[in-house]
């Protein structure tokens, strides 16, 4: 999946990654679910590169997942 989003997202241009990514800090920080609404500040910090950053959080929290059940099996 993730693969595909990135595909999708160089057939866009840089102005619509940019309101999308816009869109995406705005819904985030406006979250009342606190884990949303850090991850919408940690994004705005990074206002250039959001989608780079998403991209490796969500690539942080596969690498967790992984780690917890491997430690498990």
């Amino acid at each position: 999946m993730h693969h595909v989003e990135a595909q999708l997202l160089r057939l866009e241009g840089p102005e619509e990654i940019t309101l999308r990514s816009l869109a995406l800090r705005l819904r985030l920080t406006s979250d009342p679910d606190p884990a949303n609404n850090s991850l919408g500040t940690q994004l705005a910090a990074h206002a250039g590169d959001a989608t780079e950053e998403l991209h490796r959080q969500e690539d942080d929290d596969f690498e967790h997942e992984y780690e917890h059940q491997r430690i498990a099996l």
